[in-house]
């Protein structure tokens, strides 16, 4: 595993075996200000990842957002989708409006997603697309 970035926001790792992402992301991002860099450390991470790269995310600690940092979300799913992205696994958030807030995200930006109640199923589930 590659750590491309490591904020208080989020984490961003790579496994360049498996040419898949991991994201963690982490608490309240109070607004845009607070995850600047969010957008170019996508850049970044996808410029070492090959086409049909998988992506797991853990929501776990994510509380729900503004609508303002919403869209920072959407934007980096559309780009990810644009550079290759084949399939996304969630670990969902423990809370359930915060669950609902990004699956209404992941409609409106066409990611390709499905959410697990654990990594290692997650993690299972992408496995099988390789």
């Amino acid at each position: 595993m590659k750590e491309i970035v490591k904020t208080p926001q989020y984490e961003i790792a790579i496994d360049e075996t498996k040419n898949r992402v991991y994201l963690k992301v982490l608490g309240y991002w109070r607004n845009p200000e607070s995850v600047a860099n969010y957008i170019s450390d996508w850049r970044k991470t996808l410029a070492l990842l090959k086409p049909n790269f998988t992506l797991l995310t853990d929501l776990t600690t994510m509380l729900t957002h503004p609508a303002e940092v919403l869209g920072i979300h959407k934007q980096a799913q559309e780009l990810l989708t644009e550079n290759g992205l084949r399939h996304t696994a969630e670990v969902a958030p423990k809370d359930f409006v915060t669950a609902f807030q990004l699956s209404k995200v992941a409609k409106s930006s066409q990611m390709p997603v499905r959410q697990f109640p654990t990594f290692a199923e997650a993690e299972a589930f992408l496995d099988t697309l390789i």
